[in-house]
């Protein structure tokens, strides 16, 4: 039963578009710290936590989930950083780090032609 709830979560996570909206996401979150905890071995609980931090990855590149639901994933992934600089040491901590930050901007920043458009505007015949 247990496993099933996690696995329903995940695909909820994954499909985006969960009547709980980001709540979902939490909760996913936190029965997967919960079945971390119980794992025997450190490698079975590093594993749980890095299917969490992937399946959120993987949500926030997937170009058919909703910019808003993405965008969301992103805010958990970085609240999970602090997991991951305890998991790797600091080298590939900053890979991933970098990693994370690159695929936002690739992801789920705004074009550059929509940014810019913003803060243009026609100067009309000046004299």
């Amino acid at each position: 039963m247990y496993c099933s709830t996690f696995a329903a979560m995940e695909t909820a996570v994954r499909s985006g578009n969960s009547p709980y909206q980001s709540n979902i996401i939490n909760f996913y979150i936190v029965a997967g710290l919960d079945r971390a905890k119980a794992m025997d071995s450190i490698e079975d609980t590093k594993s749980v936590h890095l299917r969490i931090y992937n399946t959120l990855l993987n949500t926030m590149c997937d170009t058919f989930i909703p910019l808003n639901w993405r965008e969301k994933c992103h805010v958990f992934l970085v609240k999970m950083m602090p997991l991951l600089s305890a998991i790797y040491s600091p080298t590939e901590f900053n890979k991933h780090q970098n990693e994370l930050k690159t695929l936002y901007l690739y992801f789920c920043a705004p074009p550059l032609h929509k940014i810019k458009t913003c803060y243009t505007f026609e100067i009309k015949n000046a004299q």
